[in-house]
């Protein structure tokens, strides 16, 4: 009796909860503001929904300045906070045309950067799937 009153409660948590989806369009260059208003704030709303009894999908289209950040041939402060986001499910993409005109060969981004072909294919892909859009710059 109790397995099925506990498969019940599990049954109506996971029809009640939500999931909820952004992706951040980031092109900062700044150290402080991607640790502040990127790592930060998936973080906090990581939380803040889980708390809730609800999912948040992140994605993350990397372009303009931030490049520097996704390389694995440049060590930065935040390389540990966002191979961790990654590890918690974190998508990141990076466009492949800013990759060009900067001559960055896609070996050396980091292991759980997947390329897009660019950031605006990357970003109508995410929106059309239900993704609220959120600017980083």
């Amino acid at each position: 009796m109790k397995k099925i009153i506990t498969l019940l409660l599990l049954s109506v948590t996971l029809i009640i909860a939500n999931e909820y989806k952004v992706v951040f369009n980031l092109t900062s260059g700044d150290e402080k503001s991607i640790n502040s208003h990127l790592i930060k704030n998936i973080e906090a709303l990581k939380k803040h929904y889980k708390s809730q009894g609800d999912t948040l999908k992140v994605a993350v289209v990397i372009s303009g300045d931030s490049y520097k950040y996704f390389r694995n041939d440049v060590v930065t402060s935040l390389d540990t906070k966002l191979q961790s986001l990654a590890n918690r499910g974190v998508e990141f993409q990076v466009c492949s045309m800013g990759l060009k005109k900067h001559s960055i060969k896609i070996s050396s981004l980091d292991q759980y950067v997947k390329p897009a072909f660019n950031r605006t294919a990357a970003l109508i892909e995410y929106q059309n799937t239900g993704y609220a859009y959120i600017r980083i710059n």
